[in-house]
Parts: C-alpha cells; structure tokens; sequence
C-alpha cells in the first residue's frame, strides 16, 4: 500500500488530558487517514400498500471508524521500547478522567482525536471523541528503530466539533444566536438565582421547554440537554423533570444549522413570571465531517 501522510496536525487527547502529537514529522506521522466525511447512516423504510419498493420515513446517523497508520521513527532499539511504552500508556483503557471514580468497564471515558488545519488563512480545529477499537499490536516495522501500527478508532457520536465551547448569556426576550454547526446542537442552559416558571422557546423549530418551578434565592437550574442525558436538575442534585410541563420539548429543544434556519440565526425568547437570573447557555458548533 502507497503511504499517503497527512498534511495537517493529527493530536489525540486522553481522558485525563494528556495531548500526545500523532502527526508531528519527521519523526512521528499519521498515514492513509480514512473515515472522517459523512458519517454512515441508517434509513427506516415502509412499504405501503400496492407500493412498488418501500417509502423512507426516518433517517439516522450511526457511528463511524477512523483508521489510519502511525508510524514513530527512533534512533536505537531503546528509543523503540521508550515509544512503544508511551503508546500504550496513552491509548490504554484504563484511563479516566477522575482517578477517585475509576471504574474502568463501567462507563469507559473516550478520548479525543483532534484535527488543526488552515482554512483561508485562518487555524481550524476539529475534534471528535473516539473509542480505541484496534491496533498497538507491535508487529515488527521495515526500521528495527521504528514502531508502526494499523489504528483503529470508534466514533459512538460520529459527529465532528469545534472544540472550544460557545458561552452566552441569556436575556428575557428575543435572543438571536448564530449557530456556525452543520449539524444540529443541544445546548445547556443554565439559570442562576432565584425565579419563578422560566420558560424558553426556539421560535424558528418551535419547541420550547416550560418550568414551572420556584427556586430559592441563589439556587442554580441546569437544563442538560446533551445526548444521552437530557435532565433538569438544580445544584443540590434534585431533579427538576416533574416540574416540566407536560408538552415542553426536552428531547428536542435544539440549535438549528443554515439552511434549516437561515444563516443559522436561531431566535430564543426568554419569559419567566419574576426574578433577575442570569442564564447562561454554552454549545458547541458540530459538524457532519472534518
């Protein structure tokens, strides 16, 4: 197979945080990456009466593979085993965020590859959390000095993402936030000090969610409406879900891309009967591919 490197920097970040450079030539590059366009989908069809072939009715988006080779170049069989031991401690399983709440098959924390390339003069970063799915088998390389393997890597959520996350702060009334993504975003939304039936509404999808709820001064409302989770709970741990009312769109409530909504302007209007919280929400902008 011809070898074909990368031209952009290729990092992957371990759960604790420890960056470690894929692609950082001469002496480290990733080759023959493949997987990061448009991730596969599955389609729900039907077939109706007297129908020739089926009508697709839903559509989603499944996980995807990320596979490339990395090859780390030494001077001397000690450097070989130096790499390979720091390639292992990078990519091994057992490393979690939280030391004191390890549980190492019991809800394994991924790590992130993370893609740096120049795009009209101007440094875009790309980043997708991934599951190691295959390699670090150390087979022996054309250089006795070198380590090389065949990685394979699990995109669960195969979606792509501006790792630097987006902050705004929130007023009653009509908010316009301009969501730069191509794929659709579920914020959290979080509501500090004291109010009384907050609600919110994306006038542009209509779904909107509905609290009808009293905090007490000080009390801190989160709205998580991230994959997997979607809750509302307070900051005492208390779950918050019964006080929703029963036609608000938790699992819906999103940020909408261009040309869902035009040039991703996505109006959110704020009401709540009284108090002067702060409302924070913070989002990422998330892509179909790199």
């Amino acid at each position: 197979m011809i070898r074909r490197p990368v031209r952009e920097k290729v990092q992957y970040i371990t759960p604790d945080g420890v960056k470690f450079n894929l692609h950082d030539p001469p002496n480290k590059g990733v080759y023959n990456l493949d997987g990061v366009g448009l991730p596969p989908r599955t389609y729900r069809s039907v077939a109706g009466p007297y129908q020739h072939g089926e009508r697709v009715i839903s559509a989603a988006l499944d996980p995807r593979t990320i596979s490339f080779s990395f090859r780390h170049n030494g001077f001397s069989r000690s450097d070989l085993w130096g790499n390979r031991d720091t390639l292992t401690d990078i990519l091994r399983i057992n490393r979690p965020s939280d030391p004191d709440t390890y549980a190492p098959f019991n809800n394994p924390e991924p790590g992130q590859l993370k893609f740096f390339y120049l795009q009209d003069g101007e440094l875009v970063v790309r980043a997708i959390d991934v599951y190691l799915n295959g390699g670090v088998t150390y087979r022996d390389s054309d250089d006795i000095y070198a380590i090389q393997e065949d990685l394979t890597f699990t995109a669960y959520n195969p979606l792509f993402y501006d790792p630097t996350p987006v902050e705004v702060e929130l007023e009653v009334g009509n908010n316009t936030i301009t969501y730069e993504g191509n794929w659709e975003e579920y914020p959290t939304i979080v509501v500090d000090d004291q109010v009384e039936n907050f609600a919110i509404q994306n006038t542009d999808t209509l779904y909107y969610m509905d609290l009808q709820y009293t905090s007490a001064a000080a009390e801190i409302i989160t709205f998580d409406l991230s994959y997997g989770i979607k809750d509302v709970y307070n900051d005492s741990g208390d779950s918050l879900l019964s006080y929703l009312t029963l036609s608000s769109n938790l699992i819906n409530f999103n940020l909408q891309p261009h040309p869902v909504v035009e040039d991703g302007e996505n109006v959110l209007q704020v009401t709540l009967d009284s108090g002067t919280p702060t409302i924070t929400m913070t989002y990422y902008n998330r892509y179909l591919s790199l």
